[in-house]
């Protein structure tokens, strides 16, 4: 491509007036000042540096005890075999919702509402005995544990990805 190809391009005149009025908008918009201090190193230890969110969900992790991580473990291991026990069941097809979630977390909420009621009713101990209402409560607690930690994952993995808070 030779210089004869190329089109011809204008440049606009702008007026000063323009920019006059550009300039005075700016200063009409309120900035936040950023403030640096000469303080001392003993001063500023007070604070520590910037916590990295990686680092944060760490400190979250870590605060939950390891028997409640194993307890909400053991109850979304109830559920999921609720759950594919529940989808093998012919009548289930025939149920307002066709198919258990076995990831509560891909449920909606009236499907949640909807499995869980029917959850509290059904499930069993191994021997077939049913659980004392206790252990139901305590089920469910960690069934919204786990659903609850899910959505701050989420929520902090779209974060990382640039989407603004959504909580």
């Amino acid at each position: 491509m030779n210089n004869t190809d190329l089109p011809d391009f204008e440049l606009l005149n702008t007026s000063s007036t323009d920019t006059d009025w550009e300039l005075s908008d700016l200063y009409a918009i309120q900035t936040q000042k950023l403030v640096f201090s000469n303080r001392n190193a003993a001063a500023s230890s007070r604070f520590a540096e910037p916590v990295l969110l990686e680092e944060l969900e760490q400190r979250i992790s870590d605060r939950i005890p390891t028997k409640t991580k194993q307890s909400t473990s053991w109850s979304m291991n109830v559920w999921k075999g609720w759950a594919e026990n529940r989808n093998c069941n012919p009548m289930t097809g025939f149920e307002e919702f066709t198919c258990v979630p076995v990831d509560p977390e891909t449920a909606t909420i009236k499907e949640l509402d909807f499995w869980l009621s029917r959850f509290i009713m059904e499930t069993r101990r191994q021997d077939g005995r049913p659980y004392p209402p206790n252990t139901l409560l305590n089920i469910s607690a960690e069934i919204q544990r786990h659903l609850r930690e899910m959505k701050r994952s989420e929520i902090n993995l779209l974060q990382k990805n640039g989407f603004p808070n959504i909580s």
